[in-house]
């Protein structure tokens, strides 16, 4: 069994600064001129409406709505954008709940739901709060039955019309399915946003990746990234089509890599730490398209890592 070493202080420090970096690709920057487009103009309109933000997992949605909020609040700004994440099997009164807690309120579960409504109303006002963003939005969208989704749909309806705030619901595709649920919902949508994984096959798609990989291994926290394998375009652009071009996936693996580099106080970043770090993380890689193919090992390296992928006639293990 593999024995697990621990950083040196400067080592997590490193990696930490590594991880905390926020690439600011094209995608990125849209969403986020979008979101403060709207979150401005939002809180001037009588009815400010809502906009949706949408892409499969691990296409960088959680990176924009952190950079978003703490753009938001942060600076001399005297009002807050509240993000609310909402948990699977949702009702209204656990959604009024969660959003009386992200007020404040110490009695966020108590009360009637007409109650909880005004309170919401008041610490809303009495927060200076400019904005809601509802994370995890489809969890209100893909489970119960047809008449409690509609309820819900309404319910927040209602809200929109009561807190005159500009509402953001953020999550996986499904969550354009509330608007089916009540079309009234729908002619308050201001805007859509939608994260789209990066195509390594296209021109663009290639470039926008390599310029990624070039200001990651800027910040590498190695001795030596001058020979980094993050600097060989084929080996990253197989790795970014192994992971579906999803932003998330990709960053996870080298995070992972650089992680088992440091431990390994090796000089560089290797096509064999990115081979290790990818079978470690098969279990989370899971539902990707792993058919694509994978970075191949120089002849220098035999180590051969194995990732699972879900294919019609069962699982299969294919080399990095």
């Amino acid at each position: 069994m593999h024995e697990e070493m621990f950083l040196t202080d400067a080592q997590a420090d490193g990696l930490a600064t590594f991880q905390n970096q926020r690439v600011h690709h094209g995608q990125f920057q849209n969403a986020i001129a979008r979101i403060t487009n709207f979150h401005r103009s939002g809180t001037r309109a009588y009815a400010p409406g809502i906009m949706t933000f949408v892409g499969e997992t691990g296409a960088g949605k959680s990176s924009v709505v952190e950079n978003f909020c703490s753009m938001a609040n942060s600076g001399d700004s005297h009002s807050c954008v509240l993000s609310i994440i909402i948990p699977q099997s949702c009702t209204i009164k656990n959604l009024a709940s969660r959003i009386l807690y992200a007020l404040g309120d110490p009695c966020a579960s108590m009360g009637t739901r007409e109650s909880m409504e005004r309170r919401i109303a008041m610490l809303a006002d009495h927060a200076s709060v400019s904005m809601l963003i509802f994370d995890e939005f489809q969890h209100l969208t893909n489970k119960g039955s047809q008449a409690r989704r509609y309820d819900t749909a309404d319910w927040l309806k209602t809200q929109l019309e009561i807190l005159h705030r500009p509402v953001l619901f953020v999550g996986l595709p499904e969550v354009n399915d509330i608007f089916m649920v009540n079309p009234q919902l729908e002619t308050r949508r201001r805007g859509r946003i939608e994260l789209h994984p990066f195509d390594p096959s296209t021109k663009d798609g290639a470039k926008e990746l390599l310029m990624l990989f070039h200001f990651l291994n800027q910040e590498l926290p190695l001795p030596d990234p001058s020979s980094s394998v993050l600097k060989s375009n084929e080996v990253m652009l197989r790795l970014a089509r192994s992971c579906k071009g999803l932003i998330g996936y990709i960053t996870k693996v080298i995070y992972r890599s650089v992680e088992i580099a440091l431990l390994s106080n090796s000089p560089t970043l290797t096509e064999q730490h990115l081979t290790v770090a990818l079978s470690e993380l098969k279990e989370a890689s899971d539902e990707l398209d792993t058919k694509a193919a994978r970075p191949l090992q120089s002849k220098r390296k035999q180590t051969v890592g194995r990732v699972i992928s879900r294919q019609k006639k069962g699982l299969q293990d294919e080399p990095f």
